[in-house]
């Protein structure tokens, strides 16, 4: 079926999806970044403890002018910040409620859309006689990640065998093309000299290679990713924060180590995924019928910061987390894949006047 408003839509994700990157301006730093004065970080063993949090108001929704177009099957998406355990908690504070004949779902961490929370507005006739607003208003508390204590990452290992549902986390993804044989050699080659080495420093080790070979350029941001095997292939080695990220995700994905996206308003990084060894004196788990397994391992994601002031197993600041992840089916368009879940729009058709919307994406302290 033709989609009349395609390639506005497209225009508009072209856009958003080239956001991240007005954070990473800055040079990068030499050394860690510095935490906040104050925090008092909460010990989580193994893992990244919790440093401090700060709340803000994030707004989202859609704004139709009024024009007299009439939409068929209108199918408006939005993607607001959810919940993250100790690392950001959301609340619902205020809502347009959707225009009589539109019905409003909140998709989180649906099957096909892990790590992202969606409001997703339909409606099988709209006609935009008026101006009209679609909104809602989130309290979002967001925390920041402290590195954990150098002792306990010697006890974090590669997951030998990978949790359920990881697998996404493992293979290739839109911009990320990990089962490439660069990838696989140039994971090999970085922790060829590690042997006897933690895997937390093998990871670091990556991390290291990828933001001393390639070179931030702010030039990239207003453009569409150009991937990791571009990044590593055209002979510049030059990105923006997308580009660095999706390249240390490749590599990790080559080595089997669990890799996503984190999504921020303007800007994105990289977490990891790692085990603890478990303890030698652990007492298998004995099920109903007596036989014994041994204790699984507890594991733990660690974010890092490809572009911008040094950031490793810990992250500062305080933007809300948009998704956790970078493979997502378009709504429109199941068969493409995106890498970021955008703003989307669609209808079936109109009475031949064009619609006028735009999304609504505002972040205010408190």
């Amino acid at each position: 079926m033709k989609k009349p408003h395609d390639k506005s839509r497209r225009r508009f994700l072209g856009t958003a999806a080239s956001l991240g990157g007005a954070i990473c301006l800055a040079p990068a730093a030499l050394g860690q970044f510095e935490f906040h004065d104050g925090e008092m970080p909460a010990p989580l063993s193994g893992g990244p403890r919790i440093g401090n949090t700060k709340t803000q108001i994030f707004r989202a929704g859609v704004k139709f002018v009024a024009n007299g177009t009439s939409l068929d099957n209108m199918r408006v998406a939005v993607p607001i910040p959810m919940d993250w355990g100790e690392e950001q908690k959301t609340k619902i504070v205020d809502e347009k409620p959707p225009e009589p004949g539109v019905k409003l779902e909140i998709l989180e961490n649906a099957r096909h859309y892990p790590g992202c929370k969606i409001l997703l507005y339909t409606a099988r006739k709209l006609n935009v006689n008026r101006e009209m607003e679609m909104t809602m208003t989130i309290e979002t508390t967001r925390a920041e990640m402290l590195p954990p204590p150098e002792e306990e990452t010697m006890r974090l290992v590669i997951p030998a065998k990978s949790p359920k549902g990881f697998d996404i986390y493992l293979r290739p993804g839109p911009k990320v093309e990990c089962k490439e044989r660069k990838f696989v050699n140039l994971f090999n080659e970085i922790v060829r000299d590690k042997k006897g080495e933690s895997d937390w420093k093998k990871v670091e080790a990556i991390y290291d290679y990828v933001r001393e070979k390639i070179a931030y350029d702010g030039g990239y941001k207003d453009k569409e990713a150009k991937g990791a095997l571009a990044t590593i292939t055209d002979g510049k080695w030059r990105g923006d924060c997308k580009d660095m990220t999706f390249v240390f995700i490749a590599i990790c994905r080559a080595g089997r180590i669990p890799a996503r996206t984190v999504r921020l308003p303007t800007h994105c990084y990289a977490e990891f995924y790692l085990e603890e060894k478990p303890q030698a004196n652990a007492a298998p788990k004995t099920d109903r019928k007596g036989s014994k397994t041994p204790v699984n391992s507890t594991g733990h994601w660690f974010p890092c910061q490809l572009a911008g002031d040094r950031a490793f197993g810990g992250i500062p600041g305080w933007d809300p987390i948009l998704q956790k992840g970078d493979s997502y089916p378009d709504m429109n368009d199941p068969k493409e894949r995106l890498y970021y879940f955008n703003e989307q729009f669609y209808a079936d058709g109109t009475n031949g006047i064009k619609p006028r919307f735009s999304f609504i994406h505002e972040l205010k302290g408190r």
